[in-house]
């Protein structure tokens, strides 16, 4: 699916006609606008720089990120899968798939603070590098905190949508949930 499809399908409760499917228990819709983005320019401009710099910091703080665009991918591919979970009525896997997607987006953040440390130990060679570098170097530290900043709005979004589907799920809206029942069933 994509970017587009997803926020078309989203995780809405309603059907085409904008009525609420009728297999539903709750009627509140999800997010369907989220901070997904192409990660082929990102992926592209890190490239470039790994190539320009050559240093074992920028190798390291280029394997960061492109660790964190391959989370990032996944969770994508992830996220799909919990809105066709949701389309089919299996609430159960998508919120699974759901949880998935929320840890890939975690460990990319990890990924993009790891990236953020590299890129300060190059900048802190200032002697080896010029004004020009210089400038490179702290456009390339503010694209990752907005990225950062941007997997940690998405990871919210996310989370969001899980809860969203917990309560669909009945857990938690009022529904005493036996603990030894809920015990027995993780066995």
């Amino acid at each position: 699916m994509t970017m587009p499809d997803l926020q078309q399908v989203g995780l809405s409760s309603h059907n085409d006609d904008g009525q609420p499917a009728p297999t539903e228990k709750h009627h509140a819709s999800l997010p369907t606008s989220m901070a997904w983005m192409p990660l082929e320019g990102l992926a592209q401009t890190w490239a470039t720089f790994a190539g320009t710099f050559l240093t074992p910091a920028a190798f390291m703080a280029t394997s960061m990120v492109f660790s964190a665009l391959s989370l990032e991918a996944d969770a994508l591919r992830q996220y799909s899968e919990t809105c066709r979970c949701r389309c089919n009525g299996d609430i159960l896997a998508a919120r699974a798939t759901c949880e998935h997607v929320i840890q890939d987006l975690q460990e990319g953040s990890s990924q993009w603070i790891r990236a953020l440390f590299w890129l300060e130990r190059l900048a802190g060679d200032q002697q080896q590098h010029g004004e020009q570098e210089q400038a490179r170097m702290r456009a390339l530290f503010a694209e990752t905190t907005e990225q950062l900043q941007r997997l940690h709005l998405l990871t919210f979004q996310v989370q969001e949508v899980g809860v969203l589907l917990y309560q669909r799920a009945g857990l938690l809206v009022g529904e005493p949930v036996d603990k030894l029942q809920q015990c027995k069933r993780t066995r």
